[in-house]
């Protein structure tokens, strides 16, 4: 499962995305609680994500996977 779910979350955190060691602004929606990754533009083939979370009680966390673009 891809889907990460916290119990009492935090109300205040960042995160950090990354595409092949590539930053990409991403957006988060409270409503869904969801994260939304950009892939529009990325080449055809195997590419890295990378999520790394923090909070404001400096609590981080992070996930790496990999996913293809046909």
């Amino acid at each position: 499962n891809d889907n990460l779910y916290c119990r009492n979350m935090a109300k205040d955190f960042s995160y950090n995305v990354w595409i092949d060691d590539r930053w990409l602004p991403c957006e988060y929606k409270e409503l869904t609680k969801m994260l939304y990754v950009p892939l529009k533009g990325l080449e055809a083939g195997s590419h890295n994500l990378k999520i790394k979370v923090a909070d404001q009680y400096l609590n981080t966390g992070s996930w790496e996977g990999s996913f293809n673009v046909k």
